[in-house]
């Protein structure tokens, strides 16, 4: 790797960290809506929640990523010898890529059903086609498309929060009865922890190679201050404008949309059209994961590539139907609480190498 490659400055880390965790979900304003709206005022206290363990452990993952000069994320959450951490670890990770991807796969067929009136089964075929026909083209269009349309989706979802935020709708205001709810997120405390456990799964195995090619300790630290910063700052916008007007969107699948429409009725489907690419990259992407860690088990490895990845869509595409309010709502608390064990593992590490009496130093790139 090159020394420009290798040397991550703050900015770098910032936006690295922000944009993997903010995706589709978010752009949708779903997840906001049952992580923190749903529960009130009290969702402004989660967000913060969430902000400070998106800083705890985004700054952990780098420094470890740091210290033990590895690229490798598997080293930064295994505490013993023992393979069960690392088994555990890579099993919900490809069952967090996997769920992500059948919730993408449902949110991009509601859309197609919601804007045109097409039955979502038939969005969500159509999806679970082009997935598999993007990965037997290649993927480099994609991912050149996605670094250049979903940072416009995510600009474009605090945009429309910030105007709500000032120009709430008449009658906008209501309580959070109104909104939809999951039984598995009522409390606003254990909502931070859980939206934090779901989404760092993910994120780890970006943050751990980030901090062994950053630039200096200081680059680690105001780029994850930075990032998790503009994470809370950005939800809490969102958060502001969907709780203003609750009256409205509360019911929403899509709320960002329905407040897009209300600008003028051809934002919504200008928000929409970026939000379904924005759900079918993060589904693409989720997919090239989950088949590509099926395919590190020897028995489906030796299985044509082509049928395991039509396998893995036509599975998806079944169980996208459940509905992506529903999935959202149910599935992300689920993979959430599996993430907790990711977490205590990291930490577990971390002591052993970040603050106990062995502690190693956190260095600059050479």
């Amino acid at each position: 790797m090159s020394d420009t490659d290798t040397r991550v400055t703050a900015f770098g880390i910032a936006a690295t960290f922000i944009g993997t965790i903010i995706g589709a979900g978010f752009a949708s304003g779903n997840e906001v809506l049952q992580y923190f709206v749903a529960i009130g005022p009290m969702g402004a206290m989660s967000i913060i929640v969430a902000t400070a363990l998106f800083f705890l452990f985004g700054l952990v993952s780098l420094q470890l990523g740091n210290v033990l000069k590895t690229d490798e994320y598997g080293v930064a959450i295994n505490p013993t010898t023992n393979p069960f951490p690392r088994i555990y670890c890579d099993v919900m990770i490809t069952v967090t890529l996997f769920g992500t991807f059948i919730i993408m796969v449902a949110g991009a067929g509601g859309l197609v059903n919601k804007l045109f009136g097409v039955p979502s089964i038939v969005g969500s075929i159509g999806v679970g086609v082009l997935v598999v026909l993007n990965l037997l083209w290649g993927i480099d269009g994609l991912v050149k498309a996605q670094e250049f349309m979903v940072p416009i989706l995510i600009v474009g979802a605090i945009l429309v929060g910030i105007w709500f935020v000032i120009n709430p709708l008449p009658g906008g205001s209501t309580g959070n009865d109104e909104v939809i709810s999951s039984g598995l997120l009522q409390h606003w405390f254990i909502n931070g922890i859980l939206y934090v456990a779901f989404n760092f799964q993910l994120a780890i195995a970006v943050l751990v190679p980030l901090g062994n090619h950053a630039r200096t300790p200081k680059s680690i630290m105001t780029g994850i201050l930075v990032g998790a910063i503009g994470l809370g700052a950005g939800a809490l916008v969102v958060y502001g404008a969907m709780s203003l007007n609750a009256a409205v969107v509360g019911q929403e699948a899509y709320p960002m949309v329905e407040l897009a429409g209300n600008i003028h009725p051809a934002m919504r489907y200008v928000y929409s059209v970026l939000l379904f690419f924005g759900l079918y990259s993060t589904a693409i992407s989720c997919f090239f994961g989950t088949v590509s860690r099926l395919r590190a088990i020897p028995q489906i490895n030796n299985q044509n590539h082509v049928v395991v990845m039509i396998i893995v869509s036509v599975i998806g595409v079944l169980l996208s139907q459940f509905g992506f309010s529903d999935l959202v709502g149910q599935v992300y608390p689920v993979l959430g609480y599996g993430g907790l064990l990711v977490m205590v593992f990291m930490l577990w590490v971390a002591w052993t190498n970040l603050w106990g009496p062995n502690k190693k130093q956190v260095s600059t790139v050479s």
